[in-house]
C-alpha cells in the first residue's frame, strides 16, 4: 500500500508539471522523524502519501480548471498569439494564470457579499415580522438569516483560500 500511494502522489505531481503547472513545493520524501512510541512506521509512510497525493490532487484540479477556463478563453488568445505571431510561452501561460486567479479572488469576494446583504434583509423582514407579531414568520426568516450566515461564512473561508493562491502566483 506504502509504495501504490507513493506511485499515486508522484503521478499527480508529474502530471501537473506536464500540463505546464507548478506545483507549491516539491514532493517531500518520508520524514524519517516519527514518534515509535504512538505511530507505526508503515503507518506514518502511508498517511506521508496520502497527504502529498491529496495536496498535489488538490493543485491538479485548480490546475485544470484554470486550464479549462483559459481553454474556453481561446479565441481571445488566439487573437493575441496571430498579432503577436508568436506562439505563448510559459510567462504567457503563468501571467493567464494569475489573471485567472484575480477573477477567482473578484468572484468569491461577490458571492461572499451576497451572502452577506441576504443576512441583512432577512434580519430586517425578521424584525419587521417580530413588530407585527408574527411569531412564525418570525421563526422562518430566523432561520434563514442563520443559514445564510453560514453561507457567508464558507464564502469567506474560499475567499481566504484562494487570496493565498493568488499570492503564491504572485
Amino acid at each position: 500500500m506504502e509504495e501504490r500511494s507513493e506511485l499515486e502522489a508522484k503521478q499527480v505531481y508529474i502530471t501537473l508539471m506536464d500540463t505546464d503547472g507548478r506545483p507549491t513545493r516539491p514532493i517531500r520524501p518520508v520524514s524519517d522523524v516519527y514518534d515509535a512510541e504512538y505511530t507505526d512506521e508503515h503507518v506514518h509512510a502511508l498517511c506521508h502519501w496520502e497527504g502529498e497525493w491529496s495536496l498535489f490532487e488538490e493543485e491538479l484540479r485548480e490546475w485544470k480548471k484554470f486550464l479549462d477556463y483559459r481553454q474556453k478563453k481561446k479565441t481571445e488568445v488566439q487573437l493575441k498569439e496571430r498579432q503577436s505571431a508568436e506562439s505563448p510561452t510559459q510567462v504567457d501561460l503563468w501571467k493567464d494564470y494569475r489573471a485567472y486567479q484575480h477573477l477567482e479572488v473578484d468572484n468569491a469576494k461577490q458571492w461572499m457579499e451576497f451572502w452577506r446583504r441576504q443576512v441583512e434583509e432577512f434580519q430586517d423582514t425578521e424584525n419587521r415580522c417580530a413588530l407585527q407579531g408574527w411569531a412564525d414568520t418570525v421563526e422562518r426568516y430566523h432561520s434563514e438569516a442563520e443559514n445564510a450566515r453560514s453561507y457567508v461564512e464558507e464564502a469567506r473561508k474560499q475567499v481566504g483560500l484562494i487570496k493565498m493562491r493568488l499570492q503564491w502566483v504572485e
